[in-house]
């Protein structure tokens, strides 16, 4: 089952009720392998992992990166077991709909997990994939949940340059690339979320208020609370690659992770914005609808005090007695009806006259 076509839960993840990703067939996951250092690049698509494994060993000079697009049980076993990646985080990369995290072992091997967040225009929902990232002395595997979310053909582009900072150092600035990456595509996201507050707030002051705009308003709302619950774990762990003594991450590159804590603190700011402005926008509404219903009850109020007289002098005269005044005067009719409009516009003079609409 693709990610995307699963809803978002307020517990997307249970322990006990882990949801294991294999939503691709061997065939159809796709396998990118880059061998690079200061001197050349080498990029390869191998058809299967096993062929894929093989180049790693022929080029130990190199630095490794491997991406994986597509969740498949068995490829993500073969490829960890090269690796010697701990079971744990195996089972941690099968597991879907985790918080960001990171975990660093005794051998020196990082393991993190973020979220990339999309907007779909199709769907018009935000959608989520895992990304899976494993660190080791000269190689990073990711693992990617789907292909079309891939937020690193950048990265693929500055490799090529080999006067670009990443061919002339170590591995954790190829980490740090990555997570940059990843980080700075939530601020598109932001973007289309403020678009779509942007139109609900023109919309709040117009004279006539569109009948879609509360159902919007809600979605807006929950993509925006999404946002909050899956973006807020991602600053834990870039705080961690900062703070914590991690021997892949060389002192001199730490202050590239202190850059990417202050976006992803940034995206939490712009979110939490945007999360007031939606709760605004709700009282806003509601306070609308009390006043046109404030409004409505006014003028009917009015309407049936103004009535009134006339409706009285009615049933009085609607009564089966015999002797009343007037019944028998040839312009009773008249008076009673010019008593009833005289009472009404009376009244009505001294509504206005006491400015109560």
């Amino acid at each position: 089952m693709s990610k995307n076509n699963r809803q978002h839960k307020l517990n997307e993840y249970h322990p006990h009720l882990r949801e294991e990703a294999d939503y691709f067939n061997d065939e159809n996951v796709s396998i990118q392998i880059r061998l690079y250092n200061k001197h050349n690049i080498l990029e390869f698509e191998p058809e299967n992992t096993q062929d894929g494994l093989a180049l790693l060993s022929r080029y130990p000079d190199h630095n490794i990166w491997v991406n994986i697009d597509g969740i498949n049980k068995d490829i993500v076993h073969r490829v960890c077991k090269h690796f010697n990646v701990h079971k744990l985080f195996i089972n941690d990369i099968l597991s879907v709909g985790q918080r960001a995290k990171m975990d660093d072992i005794d051998d020196g091997t990082i393991f993190i997990l973020v979220p990339v967040l999309r907007w779909d225009s199709i769907t018009n929902v935000v959608t989520k994939e895992q990304l899976s990232l494993i660190v080791g002395k000269n190689f990073i595997v990711t693992f990617q949940e789907e292909p079309h979310m891939d937020p690193f053909e950048g990265i693929r582009t500055a490799m090529r340059n080999v006067q670009h900072p990443l061919r002339q150092r170590n591995i954790d600035f190829l980490l740090y690339y990555l997570m940059d990456a990843v980080v700075d595509d939530y601020f598109n996201l932001l973007d289309e979320l403020s678009v779509r507050i942007e139109e609900l707030d023109s919309k709040i002051n117009s004279r006539r208020i569109p009948s879609w705009f509360l159902d919007r308003l809600s979605k807006v709302r929950k993509d925006v609370f999404f946002v909050k619950r899956t973006i807020s774990p991602v600053r834990d762990v870039v705080n961690s690659l900062w703070m914590k003594d991690i021997g892949l991450i060389e002192d001199t590159n730490k202050k590239y992770f202190k850059d990417i804590l202050d976006h992803i603190l940034l995206a939490i700011e712009y979110n939490e914005n945007y999360r007031e402005t939606t709760v605004n926008l709700q009282d806003l509404y509601i306070n609308q609808l009390n006043t046109k219903t404030n409004e409505v009850m006014k003028i009917l109020t009015i309407v049936t005090t103004l009535m009134a007289p006339a409706t009285l002098i009615g049933s009085i005269y609607g009564m089966n007695f015999e002797k009343m005044p007037l019944l028998d005067y040839r312009y009773g009719y008249e008076i009673i009806l010019l008593l009833a409009f005289g009472c009404t516009i009376g009244m009505l003079w001294y509504f206005r006259k006491r400015r109560w609409f």
